[in-house]
């Protein structure tokens, strides 16, 4: 199988992984549309993704989460 390179926002998109951020002082959690992300910001590195929180400010903590594979008993 070929490798999976992870770098820039499309590949995460395409590989079926989700982003999402934590801002600490507000305690909230987003996970990112992608496609919305990538057309208004452009098709960026992962590593120079910086989320900040649209209501404090505060410099957001990065969190990657795998593609889910449905299994038997798994709600679609």
């Amino acid at each position: 199988p070929a490798a999976l390179t992870l770098d820039r926002l499309s590949a995460f998109h395409q590989a079926g992984y989700e982003i999402a951020a934590n801002c600490w002082r507000c305690k909230r959690w987003v996970t990112f549309d992608l496609l919305k992300v990538i057309d208004e910001h452009g098709d960026r590195s992962i590593v120079d993704f910086h989320p900040r929180c649209s209501l404090c400010g505060e410099a957001a903590h990065k969190q990657i989460r795998t593609p889910l594979t449905p299994f038997e008993g798994y709600p679609s």
